[in-house]
């Protein structure tokens, strides 16, 4: 919830005393969200496990066991959500390409094989290079405004309704705005000989 700020001097913003782990192992919740120029795509928070799902998760080896998680999570989104999602843009004409980090539950076969089998394409992606991914600057927005717009949640359901009510109130003019960033971004990558050390402006 809401952001944690750290003072700094200009060139000292991607310093590691500055700046805090993007990993988070105490986040019970997850967002996954998804969107092209001029069109919002649909979104899904990944929630807690029910008893009865880790029930049956136990009966694993505790490897398999994430592996299987990850990949069940993943379809939670692809099937019902993504590629419906990116079929309708087809329809209207347009070529999309799926652009997805390096997660587990992105490269895991069962989401690599669903994907072929609907005939979406994915694009080529580095591991580690959020500043050229213009998703990264959705999830600082929407906390900042759950922090203006709402109390501090109390439960897992009033969270998920925060995020979804801010997922849909972001305009569709700030999200080409990002994407629009992305060529100045990777100059900037360039110009620093493939390091991030510099402020990309796209909060």
């Amino acid at each position: 919830r809401g952001l944690l700020r750290a003072w700094a001097k200009e060139d000292e913003i991607y310093h590691p005393d500055v700046k805090r782990p993007k990993i988070r192992n105490n986040c019970a919740l997850r967002f996954y969200g998804s969107f092209t120029c001029d069109a919002k795509g649909p979104c899904h928070i990944y929630g807690t496990e029910s008893p009865e799902a880790k029930k049956l998760a136990k009966q694993a080896l505790d490897e398999e066991n994430q592996r299987n998680k990850e990949q069940r999570q993943q379809l939670e989104v692809l099937k019902p959500l993504l590629v419906p999602w990116i079929n309708s843009l087809y329809e209207e004409g347009r070529a999309p390409l799926l652009l997805e980090d390096g997660a587990p539950a992105h490269t895991s076969k069962i989401a690599v094989e669903y994907l072929e089998v609907s005939h979406i394409q994915k694009l080529n992606w580095p591991g580690h290079s959020p500043d050229v991914n213009a998703a990264e600057h959705c999830w600082p927005w929407i906390r900042r405004h759950i922090t203006q717009d709402f109390m501090p949640s109390t439960c897992e359901e009033q969270c998920r309704r925060q995020w979804e009510y801010e997922w849909e109130q972001m305009p569709t003019e700030l999200l080409n705005q990002w994407i629009d960033g992305i060529p100045d971004v990777v100059q900037q990558i360039i110009k620093h000989s493939g390091d991030n050390c510099f402020h990309d402006g796209g909060g």
